[in-house]
């Protein structure tokens, strides 16, 4: 993870404690995560300068089996679009060795929904139709 979007995550750790007891959360680290929000919008602008459209995974692992603890950073491929304030679609793409279900997001330029749908539309129709993981058929 880009060290400035590290008080991001400290900020959001806070949140739901705060939440729990009742109070509304301190301003001071929601400060310092507003600021670091602004580095993934210039990157993607600064990204969307030299491109049409981003490709990545999903998220920086398989899926987890149902039930067992989600894995640290699950999110952190996929808060760079919510960050950016960027469409993104995702969509499965393959299956692991272990039968789990992998997934490739398409990210487009802000107000460019359709282009980042059209992606992925047109991604499912070259990949053809995603095998059910073992459990699923």
């Amino acid at each position: 993870m880009p060290r400035r979007w590290r008080p991001i995550r400290r900020a959001s750790r806070r949140l739901p404690q705060d939440a729990r007891l009742g109070r509304a959360p301190e301003p001071g680290p929601l400060r310092g995560g507003a600021a670091c929000a602004e580095g993934p919008a210039a990157d993607a602008g600064a990204a969307f300068e030299a491109c049409d459209l981003l490709a990545a995974p999903t998220a920086c692992e398989t899926a987890f089996p149902f039930g067992s603890e989600v894995p640290a950073g699950q999110a952190d491929i996929t808060a760079f679009a919510d960050l950016a304030g960027i469409p993104a679609t995702s969509v499965p793409s393959a299956l692991s060795s272990a039968g789990l279900p992998m997934a490739i997001q398409f990210m487009a330029p802000a107000g460019e929904d359709a282009r980042a749908l059209g992606a992925a539309m047109a991604y499912e129709d070259l990949r053809g139709e995603f095998p059910a993981p073992d459990g699923f058929e």
